[in-house]
């Protein structure tokens, strides 16, 4: 059985999603070699050269989860070491913003 990109994709993004559901902060680091173990994909270059450019679309189309939320996907380095993307939750950091107002307030 081959598998098409397409396959890739779909496996990407569900594993995107479920990252971004576990992680609790407002941002995390990723390379396409994590993505691919989470997965159960080959780490084989050329199958990290497909998820690389799955994630490239998946963060110019835009992810929402399915509780609404929208995820922010963007490089963070690119060198020699290879690149590094971060994801980021622009919902989770405004409401970051208001509970680090209330710090200190006592009920």
């Amino acid at each position: 059985m081959e598998i098409q990109y397409e396959d890739i994709k779909r496996i990407v993004r569900r594993t995107l999603i479920w990252l971004c559901q576990e992680h609790r902060g407002d941002h995390f680091i990723t390379n396409p070699k994590r993505i691919a173990k989470l997965a159960h994909l080959s780490t084989k270059p050329l199958t990290l050269t497909l998820v690389r450019y799955a994630i490239d679309e998946i963060a110019k189309e835009g992810l929402t989860l399915p509780n609404g939320e929208h995820i922010s996907i963007s490089v963070w380095s690119n060198d020699s070491h290879g690149i590094k993307y971060i994801i980021s939750f622009p919902d989770r950091a405004k409401n970051k913003e208001l509970l680090e107002e209330v710090v200190g307030v006592i009920v």
